[in-house]
């Protein structure tokens, strides 16, 4: 019963008739629970109609029931691209293309997420991804930065600290272990052009933080599904033996227009967050950079959302962020 209603969402899921499809699926699901390959392909079905949530829970629901299943971690990080989560589709890509290195629609969501990762990068003026920190590090007037203000001057004396700074230049990615020393966090603040002391907190940047002045189952069942790759082509796809009319990929306008709109959204929020520092309202800004980063992965609401608890007295969670 569960493989005919499986046969029948395929053939809907081939006419791009997608709830359809979906509904078929779901209807086998409540026959066979524990079949695998039926979640990946109404995740399959639920990305096409780019209702991503719903696509990554059945992805992760397939991986569940078989881990060793590349197809499934693929559905799961194409979904998961689609939710904006880039983190989780590189994981989720990664381990597909760990379980089956021939895997060529792992292999190319995996491509599509890094692109997506580096466009970010860009569009936020960064050159490394490590959010921007490795250019920070290598500004030439640091260290007379550091020398002229009174809360850093000092530690241009102690050299291990200095050795530990002059690191994060060749490797920005252990900032991680850094903040473990709170004076790092007041290193950034000059850095970043951001006056902690008390009496000159309008000194932050209009931008924030971030910105100064300048079951066995025979796999070729679920082949017959290609995965959608959200904001990106994906590769052309693999000939199959017996064929079917194969759905096109649906348009990125639509999934670059939702990314650039979280993103405005996100600086919305972060600019409230700003003014409510300059205020000195700190509960009030890490709220708006927390929004913020929840809209938008980016490096700079945190950044600034650590500055705010630094002021707050927070250290813990200044650390933390």
């Amino acid at each position: 019963m569960a493989d005919a209603l499986k046969a029948e969402g395929n053939k809907l899921f081939a006419a791009k008739d997608f709830n359809g499809a979906v509904e078929k699926f779901t209807q086998a699901i409540e026959q066979d629970p524990t079949n695998h390959v039926l979640y990946s392909n109404r995740s399959g079905a639920y990305a096409s109609l780019k209702q991503y949530e719903k696509a990554a829970e059945d992805g992760t629901k397939c991986t569940e029931l078989k881990p060793d299943w590349s197809k499934g971690w693929g559905r799961k990080g194409t979904a998961l691209h689609g939710t904006g989560d880039l983190v989780g589709a590189t994981d989720a890509f990664e381990e597909a293309v760990k379980l089956d290195p021939a895997n060529a629609s792992a292999k190319s969501g995996l491509e599509a997420v890094k692109r997506a990762v580096e466009a970010e990068a860009r569009a936020d003026g960064l050159d490394d991804p490590s959010g921007g920190l490795g250019s920070m590090f290598n500004d030439p007037k640091m260290m007379e930065k550091l020398a002229n203000n009174p809360k850093t001057s000092a530690f241009l004396g102690d050299s291990a600290f200095m050795a530990k700074l002059n690191g994060l230049k060749t490797n920005p990615n252990a900032m991680g272990e850094a903040m473990g020393d709170p004076r790092f966090l007041q290193v950034m603040s000059v850095l970043l052009g951001i006056d902690m002391s008390f009496g000159n907190p309008g000194d932050m940047g209009a931008e924030g933080g971030a910105a100064t002045k300048n079951g066995a189952r025979v796999e070729e069942e679920d082949e017959e599904m290609p995965d959608l790759q959200p904001a990106s082509k994906a590769a052309p796809a693999q000939p199959k033996k017996a064929p079917e009319p194969e759905p096109e990929p649906e348009p990125v306008d639509e999934e670059a227009l939702a990314a650039k709109k979280a993103k405005e959204e996100a600086d919305t929020e972060k600019a409230a967050g700003t003014a409510a520092y300059k205020k000195r309202s700190f509960d009030e800004a890490i709220a708006h950079y927390t929004k913020a980063w929840d809209l938008h992965k980016d490096i700079t609401y945190l950044t600034n959302r650590s500055a705010a608890n630094f002021e707050k007295g927070d250290y813990d969670a200044c650390k933390a962020d």
